[in-house]
């Protein structure tokens, strides 16, 4: 068995690295999910130590929508079909194709979405980053500002929003929105760069 080309599947040896996957089964994707689309990929070579986010890649699941006219109304649905999940045959796993129809009810109100920027739910929040766990902070967190130059000494935040294990903060001085580490243990935001005004646009630029 060649170990390091195993190692190098989802991580590249087996590194951490965090919410990136930096192995060659990235090489088969044919695009990559962005805020703004499906982006096509320049080229299938793998580089060692090419980094793509977790939810950087597309579901392989096709959505058509259609409406179903009953005596009872009009209901809003969809075919849903592709690799729906995985099943287990002896030691292997394989991916399950499967198809589906079902009902587009329509989202119930976070209970947290009072505490994003006018204008944002949590349901836009998590399409824009792709995050299923995205969500809103409250303001009871430490915020470190690291010594830079034209940086504040200090940051009080208006906002606060959690994407995977990075946060968000919008400066209630300038409006600008900041992005750092989110330290769970000590409640602590340690920030790391400056992105600018406007939360679509800062969502982008990470």
């Amino acid at each position: 068995m060649d170990e390091d080309f195993w190692r190098s599947l989802y991580k590249w040896e087996s590194r951490s690295g965090g919410d990136y996957v930096s192995g060659w089964i990235t090489v088969p994707f044919a695009h990559t999910q962005t805020p703004a689309g499906q982006k096509p990929k320049e080229s299938f070579r793998w580089r060692r130590g090419e980094q793509y986010l977790e939810n950087a890649f597309p579901s392989h699941v096709a959505k058509v929508p259609f409406r179903w006219t009953r005596p009872d109304g009009v209901r809003e649905m969809q075919f849903v079909a592709g690799i729906l999940g995985i099943e287990r045959g002896g030691d292997y796993l394989r991916p399950r194709l499967a198809h589906a129809v079902t009902e587009l009810l329509p989202a119930e109100p976070h209970p947290s979405d009072h505490l994003l920027p006018e204008g944002w739910t949590h349901a836009r929040l998590r399409a824009a980053t792709g995050c299923p766990t995205a969500r809103a902070l409250t303001l009871d967190w430490a915020v470190l500002v690291p010594p830079q130059d034209g940086w504040p000494a200090e940051i009080a935040p208006t906002h606060a929003i959690q994407v995977a294990t990075y946060c968000y903060v919008r400066s209630a001085a300038d409006a600008t929105w900041y992005v750092g580490d989110l330290l769970q243990d000590t409640r602590e935001i340690i920030l790391l760069e400056r992105l600018g005004i406007g939360l679509a646009a800062a969502l982008r630029r990470i």
